[in-house]
């Protein structure tokens, strides 16, 4: 909670928010450490998202947890700080999938941050 911005309303779970730039590396290294962990148990992934339905963190009235990105937020999370993190991590082969949320947005993220395919 304390990574995240509610633009100026008290900080708490839900709601609008979006994760706070000067966190991205730590969130980054958050996921790695997170393979790492599951790993000591022998659960393996093959893939990973950087947000549960991204969008959700846009919606003001929101009771649920949740972290908002627009795909071009997410774009640069992907190139300069978890791509990097997980290329650099004994999991590099571990995919990462761009967006998961609703249908309808899929093309437009897929625009924004469509750089990530090399």
């Amino acid at each position: 909670m304390w990574m995240k911005t509610n633009h100026g309303e008290v900080q708490n779970f839900t709601g609008f928010s979006r994760l706070k730039t000067e966190f991205y590396k730590s969130w980054a290294n958050y996921f790695v450490r997170f393979l790492e962990e599951y790993r000591a148990l022998d659960v393996e992934f093959w893939a990973l998202t950087p947000q549960n339905e991204p969008m959700n963190g846009h919606l003001l009235e929101g009771q649920w947890n949740s972290m908002g990105w627009t795909a071009s937020e997410q774009k640069t999370f992907l190139m300069q700080d978890l791509g990097p993190a997980i290329r650099a991590s004994q999991f590099n082969n571990t995919k990462i999938i761009m967006m998961d949320d609703q249908r309808f947005s899929v093309v437009e993220w897929s625009r924004t941050v469509s750089v990530l395919t090399s």
